[in-house]
Protein backbone atom coordinates (compact mmCIF):
# COMPACT_ATOMS: atom_id res chain seq x y z
CA UNK A 1 0.00 0.00 0.00
CA UNK A 2 1.33 3.42 -0.94
CA UNK A 3 2.32 5.66 1.96
CA UNK A 4 0.73 9.12 1.93
CA UNK A 5 2.87 12.12 2.77
CA UNK A 6 0.81 12.80 5.89
CA UNK A 7 1.74 9.50 7.55
CA UNK A 8 5.14 8.99 5.91
CA UNK A 9 8.15 8.77 8.20
CA UNK A 10 10.74 11.51 8.15
CA UNK A 11 13.14 9.20 6.37
CA UNK A 12 10.55 8.43 3.70
CA UNK A 13 9.89 12.12 3.16
CA UNK A 14 13.58 12.92 2.76
CA UNK A 15 14.13 9.97 0.44
CA UNK A 16 11.19 11.12 -1.69
CA UNK A 17 12.35 14.74 -1.88
CA UNK A 18 14.40 14.46 -5.11
CA UNK A 19 11.32 13.39 -7.04
CA UNK A 20 8.62 14.98 -4.88
CA UNK A 21 9.62 18.47 -3.69
CA UNK A 22 6.36 18.75 -1.74
CA UNK A 23 7.61 15.90 0.48
CA UNK A 24 10.25 18.27 1.84
CA UNK A 25 7.53 20.81 2.60
CA UNK A 26 5.85 18.21 4.83
CA UNK A 27 9.19 17.56 6.57
CA UNK A 28 9.70 21.31 7.00
CA UNK A 29 6.28 21.85 8.57
CA UNK A 30 6.75 18.84 10.83
CA UNK A 31 10.05 20.08 12.28
CA UNK A 32 9.91 23.87 12.04
CA UNK A 33 8.61 24.42 15.58
CA UNK A 34 11.24 22.20 17.21
CA UNK A 35 14.03 23.77 15.14
CA UNK A 36 12.91 27.26 16.14
CA UNK A 37 12.78 26.16 19.77
CA UNK A 38 16.35 24.89 19.65
CA UNK A 39 17.68 27.98 17.86
CA UNK A 40 15.80 30.41 20.09
CA UNK A 41 17.15 28.62 23.15
CA UNK A 42 20.70 28.98 21.81
CA UNK A 43 20.59 32.53 20.43
CA UNK A 44 17.95 34.21 22.64
CA UNK A 45 17.20 36.36 19.59
CA UNK A 46 14.11 36.11 17.42
CA UNK A 47 15.66 37.68 14.32
CA UNK A 48 18.72 35.44 14.41
CA UNK A 49 16.47 32.44 15.05
CA UNK A 50 14.35 33.08 11.95
CA UNK A 51 17.41 33.74 9.81
CA UNK A 52 19.18 30.62 11.07
CA UNK A 53 16.08 28.48 10.54
CA UNK A 54 16.00 29.50 6.88
CA UNK A 55 19.64 28.50 6.47
CA UNK A 56 19.22 25.24 8.38
CA UNK A 57 16.35 24.04 6.20
CA UNK A 58 18.14 25.14 3.03
CA UNK A 59 21.17 23.08 4.09
CA UNK A 60 18.89 20.17 5.01
CA UNK A 61 17.36 20.28 1.54
CA UNK A 62 20.80 20.10 -0.01
CA UNK A 63 21.78 17.16 2.18
CA UNK A 64 18.45 15.29 2.20
CA UNK A 65 19.95 12.34 0.33
CA UNK A 66 22.43 11.70 3.14
CA UNK A 67 20.04 11.97 6.09
CA UNK A 68 20.41 9.43 8.88
CA UNK A 69 17.80 8.44 11.49
CA UNK A 70 16.60 9.87 13.69
CA UNK A 71 15.86 12.65 11.22
CA UNK A 72 15.27 15.27 13.91
CA UNK A 73 18.67 14.50 15.38
CA UNK A 74 20.19 14.80 11.90
CA UNK A 75 18.42 18.14 11.42
CA UNK A 76 19.62 19.37 14.80
CA UNK A 77 23.16 18.43 13.78
CA UNK A 78 22.80 20.79 10.82
CA UNK A 79 21.47 23.45 13.20
CA UNK A 80 24.46 23.04 15.52
CA UNK A 81 26.82 23.38 12.58
CA UNK A 82 25.05 26.56 11.43
CA UNK A 83 25.24 27.95 14.97
CA UNK A 84 28.97 27.26 15.25
CA UNK A 85 29.81 28.71 11.86
CA UNK A 86 27.65 31.78 12.41
CA UNK A 87 29.06 32.26 15.91
CA UNK A 88 32.62 32.23 14.58
CA UNK A 89 31.79 34.84 11.95
CA UNK A 90 29.42 36.95 14.06
CA UNK A 91 26.80 36.83 11.31
CA UNK A 92 24.21 34.27 10.27
CA UNK A 93 25.56 32.55 7.19
CA UNK A 94 23.44 32.23 4.05
CA UNK A 95 25.68 30.04 1.89
CA UNK A 96 23.13 27.25 1.40
CA UNK A 97 20.41 29.71 0.43
CA UNK A 98 22.71 31.39 -2.10
CA UNK A 99 23.66 28.04 -3.62
CA UNK A 100 19.97 27.19 -3.97
CA UNK A 101 19.14 30.56 -5.48
CA UNK A 102 16.75 31.49 -2.66
CA UNK A 103 16.09 35.26 -2.68
CA UNK A 104 16.39 37.56 0.34
CA UNK A 105 13.12 37.79 2.26
CA UNK A 106 11.68 40.41 4.58
CA UNK A 107 11.15 39.77 8.27
CA UNK A 108 8.45 41.78 10.02
CA UNK A 109 7.40 42.34 13.61
CA UNK A 110 4.58 39.86 13.08
CA UNK A 111 7.09 37.28 11.92
CA UNK A 112 9.11 37.81 15.10
CA UNK A 113 6.00 37.13 17.16
CA UNK A 114 5.53 34.00 15.05
CA UNK A 115 8.99 32.75 16.04
CA UNK A 116 7.96 32.66 19.68
CA UNK A 117 4.51 31.22 18.95
CA UNK A 118 5.85 28.44 16.77
CA UNK A 119 8.73 27.62 19.11
CA UNK A 120 6.39 27.59 22.12
CA UNK A 121 9.15 27.16 24.69
CA UNK A 122 7.61 29.45 27.29
CA UNK A 123 5.59 26.64 28.86
CA UNK A 124 7.11 24.41 31.58
CA UNK A 125 9.35 21.88 29.90
CA UNK A 126 8.72 23.59 26.57
CA UNK A 127 12.15 22.98 25.06
CA UNK A 128 12.27 19.35 26.15
CA UNK A 129 8.78 18.77 24.77
CA UNK A 130 9.73 20.43 21.47
CA UNK A 131 12.79 18.23 21.11
CA UNK A 132 10.86 14.97 21.26
CA UNK A 133 7.35 15.92 20.14
CA UNK A 134 6.45 13.57 17.31
CA UNK A 135 9.72 11.62 17.55
CA UNK A 136 9.32 7.83 17.79
CA UNK A 137 10.06 6.66 21.36
CA UNK A 138 13.03 4.58 20.22
CA UNK A 139 14.75 7.73 18.94
CA UNK A 140 13.93 10.20 21.71
CA UNK A 141 16.94 9.50 23.89
CA UNK A 142 19.27 9.89 20.93
CA UNK A 143 17.77 13.26 19.99
CA UNK A 144 17.97 14.67 23.52
CA UNK A 145 21.45 13.26 24.09
CA UNK A 146 22.70 14.85 20.88
CA UNK A 147 21.32 18.24 21.87
CA UNK A 148 22.77 18.12 25.37
CA UNK A 149 26.19 17.04 24.12
CA UNK A 150 26.35 19.91 21.65
CA UNK A 151 25.43 22.80 23.88
CA UNK A 152 26.50 25.92 21.99
CA UNK A 153 26.79 29.40 23.49
CA UNK A 154 26.10 32.00 20.80
CA UNK A 155 26.39 35.73 21.28
CA UNK A 156 24.62 38.46 19.35
CA UNK A 157 24.44 37.63 15.67
CA UNK A 158 23.95 40.02 12.78
CA UNK A 159 21.39 38.96 10.24
CA UNK A 160 22.57 37.65 6.91
CA UNK A 161 21.81 39.31 3.61
CA UNK A 162 19.22 36.59 3.14
CA UNK A 163 16.89 38.31 5.62
CA UNK A 164 16.08 42.01 5.80
CA UNK A 165 13.58 43.99 7.88
CA UNK A 166 10.51 45.21 6.05
CA UNK A 167 7.04 46.70 6.58
CA UNK A 168 4.05 44.72 7.77
CA UNK A 169 3.07 41.93 5.39
CA UNK A 170 -0.34 40.57 6.47
CA UNK A 171 -0.99 38.14 3.62
CA UNK A 172 1.83 35.62 4.21
CA UNK A 173 4.31 35.03 7.00
CA UNK A 174 8.06 34.73 6.59
CA UNK A 175 7.77 31.01 7.31
CA UNK A 176 5.09 30.47 4.65
CA UNK A 177 7.27 32.26 2.11
CA UNK A 178 10.26 30.19 3.24
CA UNK A 179 8.29 27.01 2.63
CA UNK A 180 7.46 28.14 -0.91
CA UNK A 181 11.12 29.06 -1.53
CA UNK A 182 12.23 25.62 -0.34
CA UNK A 183 9.74 23.85 -2.59
CA UNK A 184 10.90 25.90 -5.57
CA UNK A 185 14.53 25.16 -4.74
CA UNK A 186 13.74 21.45 -4.40
CA UNK A 187 11.97 21.55 -7.75
CA UNK A 188 15.00 23.11 -9.41
CA UNK A 189 17.27 20.50 -7.85
CA UNK A 190 15.06 17.77 -9.30
CA UNK A 191 15.20 19.36 -12.74
CA UNK A 192 11.56 20.38 -12.84
CA UNK A 193 9.88 23.71 -13.43
CA UNK A 194 9.23 25.79 -10.30
CA UNK A 195 5.58 25.58 -9.19
CA UNK A 196 3.44 28.74 -9.10
CA UNK A 197 3.33 30.60 -5.81
CA UNK A 198 0.50 29.67 -3.47
CA UNK A 199 -2.39 32.18 -3.29
CA UNK A 200 -2.50 34.48 -0.26
CA UNK A 201 -5.86 32.98 0.73
CA UNK A 202 -4.44 29.60 1.75
CA UNK A 203 -4.40 28.71 5.44
CA UNK A 204 -1.54 30.32 7.27
CA UNK A 205 1.37 28.15 8.30
CA UNK A 206 0.99 29.20 11.92
CA UNK A 207 -2.55 27.79 12.01
CA UNK A 208 -1.53 24.52 10.38
CA UNK A 209 1.26 23.95 12.86
CA UNK A 210 -0.81 24.90 15.87
CA UNK A 211 -3.60 22.59 14.73
CA UNK A 212 -6.31 25.27 14.52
Amino acid sequence: MRTTRGNATDEQLLAATPGRPDAFAVFYRRHLGATLALLLHRTRGREATADLAAEVFAAALEEAGGAEPPARGWLFGIAHRALLESGRRGRVQDAARRRLGMPPRELTDGDLDGVVALADIGRPGGLAIALVDGVPPAHRDAVVKGVLEQEVAVGALHRSKGVVRGPARPERSFFEILEADLVQAATRLSGGAPPPEDPPARRRLLRRLSGD
